[in-house]
């Protein structure tokens, strides 16, 4: 995006969603998959770039919105949903504070659910994480599901023994340059 760009936004009272963590990921982690030579670099310089015009329009009062490009090799679901925040606090120098608000307060204009959703508040939907751990401090305890003591989902609790779902091939999809497997968590920060 350039300064044009950004002007339209504002002027059309936009938000933005940048989705970081698939590059995020195959730069910091590419090469614990068999990313292709040099991907990592592209994908740093990438995400220099972004995020100097994402920190401008967060400047500017832009909403910036957390996604997190699931799905892929490179972020499986139920592996990687956090990670954006990680990205917001190091690249976009957010506050972790700001970087949850991002994800949680910012996603819920962004479907239009600001009355429901996005603050814990008396007659909002109940969906809340406890973890072990300060994330206004460190947001990288979302990351490590062994940090997740309990979830609420839509008021009942979730059940933290399941096992999070396998990533399978999409037909027809094309991941030889990026990752020869599917980068989980574990893979990446080597845990068994």
């Amino acid at each position: 995006m350039d300064d044009d760009g950004l002007e339209a936004i504002i002027d059309n009272n936009l938000a933005i969603c940048p989705t970081f963590t698939f590059l995020a990921n195959l730069a910091d982690y590419g090469e614990r998959v068999s990313a292709g030579v040099g991907m990592q670099d592209v994908f740093r310089g990438e995400i220099k770039a972004t995020a100097a015009m994402m920190r401008k329009a967060y400047d500017e009062g832009v909403p910036i919105l957390c996604g997190s490009e699931s799905g892929f090799f490179l972020t499986p679901y139920g592996h990687w949903h956090a990670r954006e925040l990680e990205v917001f606090v190091n690249e976009l120098g957010l506050s972790p504070v700001e970087a949850i608000k991002c994800a949680t307060q910012n996603n819920a204009l962004a479907i239009k659910a600001p009355d429901d959703l996005g603050v814990i508040e008396q007659g909002r939907w109940a969906d809340v994480l406890v973890v072990d751990g300060n994330p206004a401090n460190d947001v990288t305890v979302l990351q490590d599901r062994r940090n997740l003591k309990a979830v609420i989902s839509r008021g009942q609790p979730v059940d933290l023994t399941a096992p999070w779902p396998d990533r399978r091939s999409i037909s027809g999809e094309n991941v030889a340059n990026w990752a020869a497997q599917s980068l989980t968590y574990e893979r990446a920060v080597g845990l068994p």
